[in-house]
């Protein structure tokens, strides 16, 4: 598995594990509070910055790993020598950007399809309470298969056109 596929591998952990946290979370609270969306607006805010902070944190740990994975498997490197391969695989690409632009698309469609039914269920009178919690639903999915599909391409391979 590529360096790249790690890193996203990664990325999908961290977001499951904050989408587990969050609903125990809201599980947690007295879900009649829900006409309080201010409160749920904080808390939501509140969890995007965590996962911001857990994200940058996991990207520096993995640096870290994968500096360590080389120096320690190619032990005749010099230190010179592994900046360079660390560098080269940290550096994005052609295949790079076409395979996130791809991958993006999805996920782009599903966060899309997820806000389109919060509003939908608006307007039909349901619950403001419902409606975030669907659009939020629809963002961690979105995300979800963006990485998942990122990674399909990174180990199948992506051809152009």
């Amino acid at each position: 598995m590529s360096y790249h596929s790690k890193r996203i591998l990664g990325s999908i952990v961290l977001g499951c594990c904050l989408a587990v946290a969050y609903v125990v979370y809201v599980f947690r609270l007295n879900p009649q509070l829900s006409t309080d969306l201010s409160r749920w607006a904080r808390v939501v805010l509140v969890f995007i910055g965590i996962g911001i902070i857990g994200a940058i944190i996991s990207h520096i740990i993995g640096v870290i790993l994968y500096t360590i994975k080389v120096s320690v498997t190619d032990s005749e490197l010099s230190e010179k020598d592994v900046d360079r391969v660390v560098e080269s695989s940290l550096f994005e690409d052609e295949m790079d950007k076409l395979i996130g632009l791809r991958a993006s698309r999805v996920g782009y469609y599903l966060s899309g399809f997820g806000a389109i039914v919060g509003i939908a269920i608006l307007a039909f009178g349901m619950v403001p309470f419902v409606a975030v919690h669907i659009m939020l639903a629809g963002f961690f999915l979105g995300n979800l298969v963006e990485g998942i599909m990122c990674i399909y391409l990174y180990e199948k391979g992506v051809q152009h056109g």
